[in-house]
């Protein structure tokens, strides 16, 4: 059985996290987008979108710049009237990626650092063979 490859990534302000470049030649990934800890004191309206962004450019110095485009449209939000971001939108995501996918990161283009705390992560799993 294959070793599979792993990989997480951080965010914790407006931006993109480091990007995860993986193998395009994977059958399956796995990605879990985990926000624990990460906290709002805000009870009006969203104060940080977060999405998942993708690209199938392979990375190699001196070439191509990667182009990032959002995995869905999903974007996740935190705060909104709650007081954690559990109790927002959600305790994170969990993806399963049947296909090719040469790197995955977070962006957030909204993240008021002064009302949410924390750090968001995201992890990847890729195997080169599918199923058992």
């Amino acid at each position: 059985m294959p070793s599979p490859t792993t990989g997480v990534t951080t965010l914790s302000a407006a931006g993109t996290s480091p990007a995860l470049m993986l193998d395009p030649t994977a059958r399956a990934t796995t990605v879990l987008m985990a926000m624990g800890g990460v906290t709002s004191t805000s009870t009006q309206g969203v104060t940080a979108n977060v999405t998942i962004q993708g690209t199938l450019d392979t990375y190699v110095a001196g070439g191509v710049t990667p182009v990032w485009q959002n995995i869905s449209s999903m974007s996740y939000s935190i705060g909104g009237g709650n007081s954690t971001a559990a109790s927002a939108n959600l305790d994170g995501a969990f993806i399963s990626m049947l296909g090719p996918i040469a790197g995955l990161r977070l962006s957030s283009t909204t993240w008021n650092t002064a009302i949410v705390k924390g750090t968001l992560s995201l992890a990847v799993l890729q195997s080169l063979t599918a199923g058992p």
